[in-house]
């Protein structure tokens, strides 16, 4: 669910890695048996398994053969497994199941684990948890990219060591990859951080000389409207990265000068805010309307509150992170969480342990093989960040025939004590789903800070399946 590795260092590999020249060849082997990757047939491929194990990683993937070789790679009994075995020489360095649950708990004996089942085919780290991997689909894994990605992390070239005792090719991939993220998620996480600080402390001063009837006191008011515009501007980080906004949508903004009237670098924000709540077309590109809360006109941050010139600037740095390129979606996840109170000097090191926590989403999702999203309440009570409820989205997805923008309306509940952590779940979901469909405005009803309230819509009807993902 949480891939392995960084999407601009598989990027940079795979442009430099030599292919094999009948790579595109290899894929008919994948066809040969393609057919029977359904539940239904899965039954039928029981019997050839030792054999189409042999075409995958023997004629596709490059290891060798058990029959008739000195030394070979592949080990099919009494477990199927990758590693160095010949004459007095037995050692597995990665577990092959075939497992219809996905995930499940890891053999830690093993450097690696490679699960396949009807779905596709998944590589696990053997010292991760499951719920972190990298995920290759039958329905897609022979489209190019995807293709050569597969090959670069599976081969024998790059997944098993050229001796016992080295690391290999893929594991020093993953260890970079880690150590990138981590290095990226620290800087992102300063930016977020220092930028709302400094907004805090700012509008907590002009809010107190303003006369702000029938609300909470300054500080927590502060506190409020900062939040929101750094949530603002992460989702316009976010959709940028993904191409779903033009790339320099703040840095255009920034730099903008109006000869003819001189106007502040706020008043350009405001503008783009606007743009994507109503839409406008006077946008060098025409923006896309995003109808959700956080672009929701807000008197206090729209109207009463000012941003200087500097502020703005830093709110422009934090735009310029490329979050897709550079950031997983669990270390998008790590980074989010650690920005909820209570404060800290730095992030959480990836990948943090609350993203573990995860993986119990999969096996509460796994009890009910066959759901139905059309009476499926899918609720969890003390959402956080939302990671719980990201994981049930992407499940759901995955293994119904539901569209994104249902599920978001129909199926996803939460509640938190905190105010701040409602905010954020509502954004992780809408940025979670942002790729597949606009925001859904149900999440505003869906996900609440007052618990009472939401447990008396939620059972009132009884037909509907309620999984809570905590008790």
């Amino acid at each position: 669910m949480f891939p392995l590795f960084a999407e601009t260092l598989i990027a940079k590999k795979l442009s430099t890695f030599v292919f094999p020249e009948d790579l595109l060849d290899r894929r008919q082997v994948i066809s040969k048996w393609q057919g029977l990757f359904t539940d239904k047939l899965e039954a039928e491929l029981q019997p050839n398994i030792h054999e189409f194990l042999h075409d995958l990683f023997v004629d596709v993937l490059g290891y060798g053969s058990p029959f008739g070789d000195e030394t070979w790679e592949l080990e099919l009994v009494p477990q199927a497994s990758l590693g160095l075995f010949g004459e007095g020489l037995c050692h597995p360095l990665v577990k092959i199941d075939w497992d219809a649950s996905y995930p499940a708990e890891n053999n830690h004996a093993y450097e690696w684990i490679v699960r396949i089942n009807s779905m596709g085919i998944y590589l696990l780290h053997g010292q991760m948890p499951s719920i972190f991997c990298e995920q290759f689909l039958w329905s897609n894994v022979t489209e190019l990219f995807n293709w050569q990605k597969f090959y670069l992390l599976l081969c024998r070239r790059t997944l098993l060591p050229r001796s016992l005792g080295a690391k290999s090719h893929t594991l020093l991939l993953f260890e970079e990859s880690q150590e990138l993220e981590n290095e990226y998620l620290r800087q992102i996480y300063t930016q977020v951080v220092t930028t709302r600080d400094r907004l805090t402390k700012d509008f907590r001063h002009r809010l107190s000389q303003a006369e702000v009837p029938d609300q909470p006191t300054v500080e927590n008011l502060a506190d409020e409207k900062a939040l929101k515009l750094i949530y603002r501007i992460l989702f316009i980080t976010y959709a940028q990265s993904w191409q779903l906004l033009p790339p320099r949508l703040i840095g255009d903004a920034y730099d903008f000068y109006n000869p003819y009237q001189e106007q502040p670098v706020w008043c350009n924000y405001k503008a783009i805010f606007h743009g994507l709540r109503s839409g406008n077309s006077r946008f060098k590109e025409l923006l896309p309307t995003y109808v959700c809360s956080i672009f929701a006109p807000d008197l206090i941050l729209d109207e009463m509150i000012f941003v200087g010139d500097e502020l703005c600037r830093q709110l422009k740095e934090i735009a310029k992170f490329n979050v897709r390129e550079n950031l997983t979606l669990g270390a998008w996840n790590c980074l989010l969480h650690s920005l909820l109170p209570p404060p800290r000097k730095r992030p959480a090191k990836y990948p943090c342990k609350y993203l573990g926590t995860a993986q119990s989403v999969i096996a509460k999702l796994q009890v009910h093989p066959n759901l139905d999203v059309n009476n499926l309440i899918i609720f969890d009570r003390q959402c956080r960040s939302g990671t719980l409820l990201v994981v049930a989205f992407f499940y759901l997805l995955q293994h119904t025939n539901s569209t994104a923008e249902f599920i978001m309306t129909n199926c996803l509940y939460g509640t938190d004590p905190d105010p701040q952590a409602v905010a954020m779940t509502k954004l992780n979901l809408w940025l979670a789903g942002l790729t597949h469909c606009a925001p859904v405005t149900a999440l505003d009803q869906h996900i609440y800070h007052q618990p009472e309230v939401t447990n008396q819509f939620l059972w009132q009807d009884d037909h509907k399946l309620v999984i809570e993902l905590q008790k």
